[in-house]
């Protein structure tokens, strides 16, 4: 299973509304966690094969943003398989298979 937040502000993100977010999300899985936010030019994209917490912590210089998307869940495939995924400049967080 996992969990997927995010949120979205007029000027930057709230950091502390976030971890609220997060930790609900993680109820869904522990093991591995994503986050995706945009700058004017670039998605950025931080994947971790620990708890959702643990990357926002280590980010919180990076998080910056007016979005910011999450994801946390149980490990399955390794880091490879962690989310967000991002191909061909789309960037997509979603709970299930795409195939």
């Amino acid at each position: 299973m996992c969990g997927i937040f995010g949120s979205i502000a007029e000027d930057r993100v709230n950091i502390a509304d976030l971890k609220v977010l997060a930790n609900h999300a993680r109820q869904r899985g522990k093991d591995s966690s994503g986050l995706i936010s945009h700058d004017l030019h670039k998605y950025i994209i931080d994947k971790a094969d620990y708890d959702i917490n643990k990357l926002i912590n280590k980010n919180q210089d990076k998080l910056r943003s007016k979005i910011l998307l999450g994801h946390s869940r149980l490990i399955t495939n390794g880091l490879s398989d962690n989310q967000p995924v991002i191909k061909n400049n789309i960037a997509v967080i979603h709970n299930g298979i795409i195939v």
